[in-house]
């Protein structure tokens, strides 16, 4: 059986290779991305939830402010805080808005 590259590394792991392809300008960084964001979004369906697909959405962002995309960050933050108050996820709102004041103060 052929294993993705996934399936062969712990998701904390694929979370630091992602982050340092990022910062080392790898090219292969955002196919990396998208296959992590993929596979991570295979299992939110799966919880058919509203917040689950929030959080996925805040952990991207987390992983663009470590990799210091912070534009990239800032719209993954704003999506997900637009979400967040249309399914009145107020807690999850709350937070986001406290990582997007954070995300500011990064940026200034």
């Amino acid at each position: 059986m052929n294993e993705s590259y996934f399936e062969k590394h712990e998701k904390g792991d694929l979370r630091k290779d992602i982050v340092e392809a990022f910062k080392n300008n790898n090219p292969n960084a955002r196919e990396l991305f998208v296959t992590w964001r993929e596979e991570r979004e295979k299992e939110i369906v799966l919880l058919n939830s509203a917040s689950a697909e929030i959080r996925l959405s805040v952990e991207s962002a987390d992983i663009c402010i470590e990799a210091e995309l912070l534009d990239e960050a800032w719209e993954l933050l704003s999506s997900a805080r637009i979400q967040a108050n249309n399914e009145n996820e107020v807690d999850l709102f709350l937070e986001i808005e406290k990582k997007m004041d954070e995300l500011e103060g990064l940026s200034s």
